[in-house]
């Protein structure tokens, strides 16, 4: 089974957004640093995950 497809990526401050397109599905965000990812379906809560992980 193959995992959602990444239609682009945004890097900043060491950490990175990914916005996500599932085999089946909506749209959804990935935010990441350092290997602790969290996952939203909104660019906004993805933009304060990516604060939050940052401010470790």
């Amino acid at each position: 089974m193959f995992g959602p497809e990444v239609i682009s990526r945004t890097d900043r401050d060491g950490g990175f957004i990914e916005t996500l397109m599932p085999v089946q599905g909506e749209i959804y965000y990935r935010s990441c640093v350092g290997g602790i990812c969290r996952y939203s379906s909104d660019l906004w809560q993805a933009e304060l995950y990516l604060d939050h992980l940052l401010a470790r």
